[in-house]
């Protein structure tokens, strides 16, 4: 499909980071084709970079780097990029467009003119987005060892046991691929590469774990420089270190997204070793500078949740915090598309005898009303939290035993 322009503006002022250490042009850029990397001497791409080895400025220089910003100024379209390009030829607001909407000063003249005949740039880095390793006090199940330190050794036991499970995460070099999280020199090579930072989101692992973080965040305070930064967090709401509350509320805005799941036994179940009291305090905390700080809960919506969003959303409500929702696409049979279509029907009608005007109704039917089942990915649910309920000494039919009852009364029965 023909389109005025393939340009995005965050290959030119947007950093990326991934917990090894990888970097990509966007968090959702293609994974597999987005992942930077160098040539060799013919001229293929052979070598990733990783922030354990590389500057920042190898990384926003490297060859593919160069060559996705050549491609956008041909009106050419990279392949890594295709997810927005196809959203957008489906009617869907992407990505692209809404950071062109963020920035509207940095258009395609503006990138066409600062950038060189080689496709290189001068680093003047405008947004950040820091997946800071894989330290994390949390083993949830929609995650990943990538992601969370808890989770290797469980990991290496389910692969063993189920062929479906991804083995590549176990191809990365633990912890060495994900020290460069907890490395000083980083964030000085960060503080020099980006002096005119708009945006700086923070993520994990979990990232209030990482001190060395701090050390950046109390940097850039001392300078002056976060009276003009928005602050993006992600946190898991298990603990809030005192250091937080002196510096977020010295940011331009703080914007606080809680990552909680469900209530009590079973955000405790999805988000292992989470203590709901604790959960709690931290949430008091936060509420207690409300003037000051941005809170949003930033919600998983999997298999596991499906059936008790309402009862969810009502929490949410009575606590006065909005709640975003994320989707599981990956592993796919953790999506809530794995439900048994008749339960999920049964599901959809509780939604609308409950939630009402609630807009978050009209997605969630947008998505999984019409959703196929596909029985092989309800199985590969079953077996894998089969598994992992005999190394928790669990049991996810009786904690999610709604979602069960709905399977039930569906005629469908659980396949083991």
């Amino acid at each position: 499909m023909a389109r005025p322009d393939t340009y995005c503006p965050l290959p030119w002022q947007h950093l990326a980071t991934h917990p090894h250490g990888g970097v990509t042009t966007c968090c959702i850029s293609d994974h597999t084709d987005g992942l930077n990397r160098a040539r060799n001497f013919k001229g293929e791409y052979d070598e990733f970079l990783s922030l354990n080895n590389d500057t920042i400025e190898q990384h926003m220089n490297s060859d593919y780097y160069k060559e996705v910003r050549l491609q956008m100024l041909n009106n050419e379209m990279p392949k890594a990029c295709m997810r927005c390009y196809n959203e957008e030829d489906n009617g869907i607001k992407s990505k692209r467009d809404h950071e062109k909407a963020i920035f509207p000063q940095n258009s395609f003249s503006w990138a066409s003119g600062i950038t060189r005949e080689d496709g290189s740039i001068p680093m003047d880095i405008r947004f950040v987005e820091l997946r800071l390793g894989n330290v994390c006090n949390v083993r949830c199940r929609t995650c990943n060892p990538a992601s969370s330190s808890k989770w290797l050794d469980d990991y290496k036991d389910i692969v063993e046991k189920a062929d479906f499970v991804n083995k590549g995460y176990l191809g990365l070099n633990f912890p060495d691929d994900f020290k460069w999280a907890e490395d000083d020199n980083f964030y000085d090579d960060l503080y020099n590469s980006a002096p005119n930072l708009d945006v700086l989101y923070i993520n994990g692992g979990e990232p209030t774990l990482i001190k060395q973080h701090w050390t950046y965040l109390q940097k850039l305070v001392d300078s002056g420089r976060s009276k003009d930064i928005t602050l993006w967090y992600n946190i898991n709401c298990t603990m809030l270190p005192p250091i937080a509350l002196e510096l977020w509320p010295k940011f331009k805005e703080a914007r606080i997204c809680l990552s909680i799941d469900d209530l009590e036994d079973r955000n405790a179940f999805i988000r292992t070793s989470t203590d709901w009291n604790a959960v709690l305090r931290t949430i008091e905390k936060l509420k207690q500078h409300e003037n000051e700080l941005t809170l949003r809960i930033t919600q998983t919506v999997s298999a596991y949740n499906y059936a008790t969003l309402p009862e969810f959303f009502e929490w949410a409500n009575s606590i006065g915090i909005e709640v975003d929702m994320n989707f599981v696409y990956d592993p796919d049979y953790l999506s809530p598309a794995v439900i048994p279509v008749k339960a999920r029907e049964l599901i959809h009608t509780e939604f609308r005898n409950k939630m009402g005007n609630d807009y978050k109704l009209g997605t969630l039917l947008s998505m999984f009303n019409n959703e196929e089942w596909n029985e092989l990915k309800w199985e590969q649910f079953c077996r894998y939290n089969d598994l992992l309920d005999i190394n928790d000494e669990s049991d996810w039919r009786q904690t999610f035993s709604k979602l069960e009852g709905y399977i039930n009364d569906s005629k469908h029965t659980s396949i083991y």
